[in-house]
């Protein structure tokens, strides 16, 4: 990052994902006065193809979630049965122990909470009793053991 701050500003670098993916504004003005409209999103760093994929994989996900929701799921259902599975009792659960079978246990709630759920993950910290950095290490080491 120091080496880059030393370049100064750099014209390529900037603008949104359909900026710079076009190559700069002046593409971009000749690609809406060519033909059919690019689908965009400056968070987002593709071709407008990619981003059509991008939206539609959101989308299903977010589909997925609310018929989950709707089904009467919560994550309170998710902890006790996660804790059957576990045999763990939720109370065992809640007092931040580093047990191997604890933190497995943390691991796919925080997985469910949030891929099924959608929830944040601060709010699935508060109801397992532990910090949301905890929640976050959860996932990511649930998402790399997937």
């Amino acid at each position: 990052m120091q080496e880059g701050i030393s370049k100064g500003h750099q014209p390529e670098l900037t603008g949104g994902g359909l900026v710079r993916s076009l190559g700069g504004w002046s593409q971009v003005k000749s690609a809406q006065r060519k033909g059919p409209k690019t689908e965009y999103d400056e968070r987002i760093l593709g071709s407008g193809d990619f981003v059509t994929a991008i939206f539609k994989e959101a989308e299903e996900k977010q589909i997925r979630q609310f018929k989950i929701k709707r089904s009467g799921l919560t994550i309170n259902d998710i902890i006790e049965k996660e804790c059957k599975i576990a045999r763990i009792s939720e109370k065992e659960l809640r007092t931040g122990s580093k047990r191997t079978v604890i933190i497995k246990t943390r691991e796919k709630i925080a997985r469910r909470g949030i891929e099924e759920l959608g929830l944040p993950s601060a709010e699935i910290a508060r109801h397992l009793g532990v910090c949301t950095s905890t929640i976050i290490r959860a996932f990511g080491r649930s998402e790399r053991a997937a």
